[in-house]
């Protein structure tokens, strides 16, 4: 299933999005296994951390109808995916899978496993994914991970999960308080070690002296001039501290936060082959291998040390203060919609940030294709705002309907993309009021972005062909004649334009400038793509001339400062009703002026 093609195409919603310009997140509505396949030519091998939070499987979830007792043909004529001509709709249904059906647990793993192929597909080589799962089926989903992942991508020799204590619930004779969250590496050999990007947490610092004893007997130092001081101005003389002491001297005399003068101090020293190290200008490492950046005396004029935090090993039982509840996330749910949340068991944000904030940094994607409310966009925001990072998100959901009892419902919500999109709006006014003192510390060059470009899956812009070997001639005859024009009749030119950019390679959240020359309509596209999508009239006005193409060349130039590498147009615009005369020779001379701005053949695409 994960290896079949996809009919389905990622149409942009730019009236339903946050500062389309300038945002570089991503919101999707629709079907994600399809959404999985469209995405993959532009994405493979560039999200760094998937996270998704699945059905469970507990007997009362929709799972994803992906069958395989027919024929694919078969099975996509039930489940409705082939319309009745037999044309292969974008998405599939989904059902309730029953505790009671013979194909429980298959069912559910079906869905599971070709999402996980692509998903690790999508995955950079130190990438990772996080699965939360209950005990329903974790077995099973440690199971099929082994297998498309390797158990030796699992972080540790044995397969590892981390324990999230959530908010418990009794069911029987005990209180579940916990789920798992299963962890595999697409590559663990190319993992480097985990590291907390955190200002706050970069470093770490302790004193550079223990209690003098038999195993740590004093000797005596000499500490050069210039190290610096927590303090401004200061003496010290004799012996200072309690249980780890200093003995000076002479007199240790600090001016302007720093060491005025070489002083022999007594000690007994924690580190003091490092500390002469250090004073040479060497590079100075702990036993751990730790890069010493400092040594410094506190205020108190006792020594001690600044190293960097290199390492960073996550416990696998996962603190809830740490971590949050389901509680918890319902509190934050209902805080930033306004009303009551319309979830069972959500995830909080924090327990998504302090999985990102130890393997995802700068520019790092992070995808969940299973996105619920939406947690992860809240997540990926408020962890860039902690550690002034500008990760960005990838969020997947299936358009299901919300009970029509519910309080989101009469809010205006109906699905639970609707949600999303709800909570979405909602986040740069409620992050800017919450965390305004962080926010206020990122430089100007560097702005908090908050947020999100909204697309749909839906159907494909171009015709299929749809034919079989009972076709009759006369059929034959008018397919052909409306295959004249590949272009669906009334189809939107960002519609075109984003199909063929994600075929081609391009991402979602590229920058694009639309520009006209009167009814000629092009897109500047950041990646270096200059396209024309826009289906002409019978006005042969709005028909791009070789003159408007080499003007638009210029523009591009203009608009990014350099030449584009490919031009992009659809073969339905080369001509109108009322001109099919010279289409091959625009083509033929569209590909001479490519030529002569340095783009190769290959580049100007035909679709």
């Amino acid at each position: 299933m994960a290896q079949l093609p996809t009919s389905a195409a990622i149409h942009p919603q730019i009236s339903d999005s946050v500062d389309w310009g300038s945002t570089r997140n991503v919101f999707i509505e629709g079907e994600n296994l399809e959404t999985l396949k469209a995405l993959r030519t532009a994405y493979r091998g560039k999200v760094k951390m998937v996270y998704i939070d699945p059905p469970y499987n507990t007997g009362k979830d929709f799972v994803y109808s992906d069958r395989f007792a027919q024929t694919v043909r078969e099975h996509e004529f039930e489940t409705g995916a082939r319309d009745a001509e037999g044309a292969l709709k974008a998405g599939t249904a989904f059902e309730m899978n029953t505790s009671n059906s013979g194909a429980y647990h298959s069912n559910w793993l079906s869905m599971m496993y070709p999402r996980l192929v692509l998903a690790r597909e999508l995955l950079t080589e130190d990438g990772l994914i996080f699965i939360s799962i209950d005990d329903y089926e974790v077995d099973n989903l440690r199971a099929i991970c082994n297998e498309i992942f390797g158990q030796h991508n699992s972080l540790n020799e044995n397969p590892v999960s981390f324990i999230w204590p959530r908010s418990g619930a009794t069911a029987g004779m005990v209180r579940t308080g916990h789920e798992y969250i299963l962890v595999y590496a697409k590559n663990r050999s190319s993992l480097k070690q985990f590291k907390v990007f955190s200002s706050e947490n970069d470093f770490i610092e302790d004193r550079a002296i223990k209690k003098i004893s038999r195993s740590n007997p004093e000797s005596s130092l000499t500490l050069k001039a210039g190290m610096r001081f927590e303090g401004n101005n200061a003496e010290f003389t004799g012996t200072i501290g309690t249980n780890e002491t200093m003995t000076i001297d002479g007199v240790m005399r600090f001016e302007n936060g720093r060491l005025t003068e070489d002083v022999t101090v007594s000690a007994g020293w924690a580190m003091k082959s490092q500390i002469q190290q250090w004073m040479q200008g060497e590079d100075t490492f702990d036993t751990k291998g730790q890069r010493v950046v400092e040594f410094f005396f506190n205020k108190k004029g006792l020594l001690r040390y600044r190293k960097e935090r290199s390492v960073f090993s996550p416990s696998t039982i996962l603190e809830s203060n740490i971590v949050g509840t389901t509680k918890s996330a319902s509190n934050e749910i209902a805080e930033i919609l306004g009303y009551k949340n319309p979830f069972s068991y959500p995830k909080p944000t924090a327990l998504i940030q302090y999985l990102m904030s130890f393997c995802t940094s700068g520019e790092d994607i992070i995808l969940d294709f299973f996105a619920g409310s939406g947690t992860i966009a809240q997540a990926v925001v408020q962890q860039n705002i902690v550690d002034q990072q500008n990760r960005r998100y990838i969020a997947v959901q299936l358009r299901e309907d919300l009970d029509q009892a519910s309080e989101a419902f009469s809010q205006g919500d109906r699905t639970i993309p609707d949600v999303v999109r709800h909570r979405l709006r909602n986040l740069p006014s409620y992050v800017h009021e919450k965390y305004a003192e962080q926010i206020a510390q990122r430089s100007e060059d560097n702005p908090l972005d908050t947020g999100f470009r909204a697309f749909t899956l839906g159907d494909s812009c171009f015709k299929s062909w749809k034919v079989d070997s009972s076709i009759h001639v006369e059929q034959l005859d008018r397919l052909f004649e409306d295959l004249g024009e590949s272009i669906k009749p009334g189809t939107d030119p960002y519609d075109i334009l984003f199909e063929l950019l994600l075929k081609s390679g391009c991402p979602l959240n590229v920058e694009l400038t639309p520009f006209s020359f009167g009814y000629t309509k092009f897109f500047a596209v950041e990646s270096g793509a200059l396209a024309f999508t826009h289906l002409p009239t019978e006005d042969p006005a709005t028909i791009p001339s070789l003159e408007d193409w080499e003007k638009a060349i210029n523009k591009f130039h203009e608009i990014y400062g350099y030449e584009p590498v490919q031009l992009i147009m659809i073969e339905d615009a080369l001509s109108n009703k009322n001109n099919y005369v010279n289409v091959d020779s625009l083509k033929l001379n569209l590909v001479q002026l490519a030529k002569q701005h340095g783009i190769n053949r290959e580049d100007v695409l035909f679709a």
